[in-house]
């Protein structure tokens, strides 16, 4: 059965793909910016304790959820803008979990000028404001996970244009070993909204990540990001080392031009946890992420 449905996942991205194949460019950021403290090889390929930013890759990682939680991010470096987000999980069912969330972003203030009438007009406004609302579902099933998100996005420029769209993630998750995991996901899946004159492609991509546990201290993941509209493919790998209550990771993104490298720690207790993380820059402001999760 595992096999049988293995296969149809495969044929269903396959579809995917053929659909999503013509290359080009892709918007609505606020989709994909959503990012851990810990590399995505390592959150979206099993479920991590007090760190459910994994639903954002793959949603069936909500299947071995077992306890309520409240997940929080945020992330500043690109110039004078604010990103956020709050996510709140829960068991729900026998072997299923859900969570629900909001993930937002402002640009900051910028001053607009044009001539009106001859006479020189000046308007300050927010240079754009993102907010999208998501809604995930994970359900344990023997050796395997599924898993649904359904997302709704806004986005607003200069306060005089906004637009909507809708998308929806795909997950599957396999345990072919006790150490080792294989995740797959069809994430950001919908079609483009029109905003002003041009339409904007949703970022729908293809995933594909994998997990194997050395030691209880010591865990690896490797991951293919496939940006169809694009035509574009991102590999990573990531690492991450338990030393007590502190957990120091690394991870590295091919073939992108800012924040390949991520360097993070983590601090664990009864019910809080802590994680930081680090990815410098070549030409912008390094990137700051801050995340506290809390479970009860």
């Amino acid at each position: 059965m595992i096999k049988k449905f293995f296969v149809l996942v495969i044929l269903m991205l396959a579809l995917v793909l053929e659909c999503y194949s013509q290359a080009g460019s892709t918007g609505w950021w606020i989709m994909r910016r959503p990012q851990s403290t810990k590399p995505r090889e390592v959150t979206a390929v099993a479920s991590v304790r007090g760190d459910l930013s994994g639903v954002f890759y793959n949603p069936s990682i909500l299947g071995t959820v077992t306890q309520k939680e409240v997940f929080l991010i945020t992330e500043t470096g690109l110039g004078n803008d604010n990103f956020g987000g709050l996510l709140y999980g829960m068991p729900l069912g026998k072997r299923g979990g859900f969570s629900a969330g909001i993930i937002y972003y402002d640009a900051g203030r910028t001053t607009l000028y044009w001539m009106e009438s001859g006479v020189e007009q000046e308007r300050t406004v927010t240079a754009q404001k993102d907010t999208m609302i998501i809604v995930s579902y994970g359900k344990e099933l023997s050796r395997f996970d599924l898993g649904a998100s359904i997302k709704y996005a806004t986005s607003e420029i200069a306060e005089t244009k906004s637009a909507g769209a809708f998308a929806i993630d795909l997950g599957f998750l396999m345990y072919p070993t006790d150490k080792l995991s294989i995740s797959v996901a069809g994430q950001n899946l919908g079609s483009g909204t029109k905003f002003i004159e041009q339409a904007d492609e949703l970022p729908t991509s293809l995933w594909l990540g994998g997990s194997y546990t050395f030691s209880k201290n010591f865990n690896s993941g490797v991951d293919l990001a496939y940006i169809l509209k694009e035509e574009r493919m991102i590999p990573s790998i990531g690492l991450e080392y338990l030393v007590g209550s502190m957990s120091l990771n690394v991870g590295y993104r091919f073939n992108v031009e800012e924040g390949a490298l991520h360097i993070g720690i983590g601090m664990t207790t009864k019910s809080v946890d802590f994680g930081f993380a680090y990815l410098p820059s070549t030409s912008l402001n390094p990137t700051y992420r801050l995340s506290v999760g809390w479970r009860f």
